[in-house]
């Protein structure tokens, strides 16, 4: 059988300010080590062509490095700046279908507000154009925690006032929040045209939206653990055909179903009361760290030191 070899693909010193991006790194890996941070704040795009950082503090911002095609890009450093994110936190950046073989040329940036900057690459001219900004969110008063986008949906999970909540328990209300939202975007000559807004989970925990090809994966926030059994499982959802599966990690899947139109169809609690006497009796390890393949499936570190 054929070993397996590392092979170094760069070291940045082929990328705008290659050595400002060195360091970037260095400092980061500390911070994330020490403080256990819940995202590395590195992105890289889908062709390697481009690292960007997202920044928290003390600036709030987006620096991007390019890989240098020609001497004059090295002389011209370009930046992505996203000038609303100097108030507002950056929740994710999304490399968005494009339509093209270059599926780095179209970003997406989402800020906690509900706003989102669409910016296209430039080949010709290595720089950036705001293309538009538009509201991703129905809600001024949502609050974005989770973002990815999957076959031409972006795909959040949205914090809600209190007074949108349709329960008329307070406890119910503040446990239960959030809702998994879905919108479709297409791509247009001058900007992108976004979809109508559809809630496919309402009444959810926080969740953590990770994209893997169709698949997206909501995965319990560890800084704001889902109250109950909420910690013990995890969901697969397809946006196309809106079917849900619960897993956990001891005992694969446990429901199986597909979200219809109707609110109480969409419930959450509704959903996990179906399987909430399983959840019950199992103790699974916890999650530590996850990473997407690249057909579709999930890795998942379990504290009991098993990759599952």
């Amino acid at each position: 059988m054929k070993g397996f070899a590392l092979e170094q693909i760069t070291d940045f010193t082929d990328f705008t300010r290659g050595g400002d991006l060195t360091e970037f790194l260095k400092q980061t890996d500390n911070v994330f080590n020490m403080n256990n941070c819940r995202s590395y704040p590195v992105r890289v795009s889908p062709d390697a062509q481009h690292i960007h950082a997202i920044l928290q503090k003390p600036k709030r911002g987006l620096v991007t490095f390019d890989r240098i095609q020609r001497v004059a890009v090295a002389q011209s450093p370009s930046y992505l700046d996203t000038g609303s994110a100097l108030s507002v936190p950056i929740v994710e950046l999304l490399y968005l279908d494009s339509g093209s073989k270059n599926s780095s040329a179209l970003v997406a940036v989402i800020l906690q507000n509900g706003k989102a900057e669409f910016w296209k690459y430039w080949e010709r001219k290595a720089g950036r154009d705001l293309l538009q900004t538009s509201d991703v969110c129905n809600s001024s008063s949502a609050k974005v925690v989770s973002v990815c986008s999957s076959a031409k949906f972006i795909i959040w999970c949205e914090e809600r006032a209190a007074s949108e909540s349709v329960s008329a328990f307070p406890a119910a209300r503040n446990n239960f929040r959030y809702c998994i939202c879905k919108r479709t975007y297409e791509r247009e000559e001058r900007g992108v045209r976004l979809g109508g807004v559809k809630i496919s989970l309402h009444n959810s925990p926080c969740y953590r939206v990770l994209a893997s090809r169709g698949n997206v994966y909501l995965l319990p926030d560890n800084q704001e653990a889902a109250p109950g059994n909420g910690s013990k499982f995890f969901l697969t959802w397809s946006p196309k055909q809106d079917r849900m599966t619960v897993s956990s990690v001891c005992k694969g899947a446990l429901l199986s179903k597909t979200l219809h139109s109707t609110r109480r169809d969409s419930d959450y609690k509704t959903m996990i009361s179906e399987c909430i006497g399983i959840l019950a009796t199992i103790r699974p390890p916890e999650i530590c760290s996850i990473a997407p393949t690249s057909c579709g499936g999930l890795l998942l570190v379990l504290s009991s030191g098993y990759i599952s």
